[in-house]
């Protein structure tokens, strides 16, 4: 079972490890989506101050603990352990299932040659993972309307990627199931 806790109305996901990983590995046999963000205490102030990003991450599926402030604060508001879960550990872990699961991954983000050296690691790791990149990527909120340069979403289609990784700042993946 997950619980919530909840920072400026957005609710922010409490498992542990090993129900994340189930809830991980689900998403590669199940079909649909699962909409994945590594919340850090940053991205819940600039929640707190536009709605845009408020109401993008309450439509996410899962809102995981990324930033150690989560966790501590988690305590201080009597909730217990409130376990962190690094974005980049975790993407480390999808990549191992991606590449034993033949799923294709898509890094949307990453500024000068850090989406390449991060792809070149993990190509190193998970022989046979099947990854792309899309660095130097800016998208703007426009009122309500994301603003994405059409040329991206055109390289995303054309990859059709199962688990597009979106990194900009703040990490929120997108693992898109079969079906």
């Amino acid at each position: 079972m997950i619980s919530e806790i909840t920072f400026f109305d957005v609710p922010v996901d409490v498992l542990p490890p090993q129900a994340l990983q189930e809830q991980l590995l689900g998403a590669f046999v199940s079909p649909g989506q699962l909409l994945l963000a590594t919340v850090n205490p940053e991205m819940l102030l600039a929640a707190r101050g536009n709605q845009q990003i408020a109401r993008t991450l309450r439509r996410m599926t899962l809102r995981i603990p990324d930033g150690f402030g989560i966790s501590l604060m988690g305590r201080v508001l009597g909730r217990g352990l409130v376990w962190r879960h690094p974005g980049s550990d975790m993407f480390v872990d999808i990549c191992k299932m991606a590449s034993l699961e033949q799923k294709r991954v898509l890094i949307l983000g990453g500024w000068g040659t850090i989406t390449e050296k991060a792809m070149d690691i993990l190509r190193a790791a998970f022989p046979g993972l099947q990854i792309d990149g899309i660095g130097d990527v800016t998208i703007r909120a426009d009122g309500d309307e994301w603003d994405q340069p059409s040329e991206m979403l055109q390289r995303i289609q054309e990859y059709s990627p199962d688990i597009l990784a979106v990194a900009l700042g703040g990490v929120q993946m997108i693992v898109k199931r079969d079906g």
